[in-house]
């Protein structure tokens, strides 16, 4: 269910007043942890970014210059909602439900087996040990992986 909104005049795209209709939502952002947690956004290349009780916007943006092999970092991949650690939103929907696109940080899209894709805990996605993702080299998920 969507909040209600208003939106103000987009000349040539939409009127002040309506509202966008959601037709589909199928993509998952490569970003992990509530907002709250902003601490533990920051080794993910996509952040969450909320409007806090007084309006203010909570998180912080990713900038270009972190991400140090861009070529290799998924940005989007087909799946449902944000990554999350949670292995089973990267969906399989290409090749007979082998196989998932991805949007990579240099901007070109590229079609991988999902079984070359991370089945790890949500505890090995978000800690400190990073060589659990060396079964895995392409996509690099994290901003601080070799």
């Amino acid at each position: 269910m969507h909040r209600e909104y208003k939106v103000t005049e987009i000349p040539g795209v939409i009127a002040a007043g309506q509202q966008w209709k959601t037709i589909w939502t199928g993509r998952g952002n490569n970003a992990d942890g509530p907002v709250a947690a902003v601490n533990k956004q920051k080794n993910w290349p996509m952040r969450q970014i909320r409007r806090g009780a007084t309006g203010k916007a909570i998180g912080e943006l990713s900038k270009m210059s972190q991400i140090k092999k861009a070529a290799e970092v998924a940005m989007l991949f087909d799946g449902i909602r944000t990554l999350d650690g949670i292995s089973t939103r990267i969906n399989a929907r290409h090749n007979n439900k082998r196989t998932t696109n991805f949007l990579f940080a240099d901007g070109h899209c590229e079609s991988i087996p999902t079984e070359n894709t991370p089945d790890l805990t949500e505890a090995q996605w978000t800690g400190t040990d990073l060589t659990v993702f060396n079964r895995w080299p392409i996509p690099k998920w994290r901003l601080d992986q070799n």
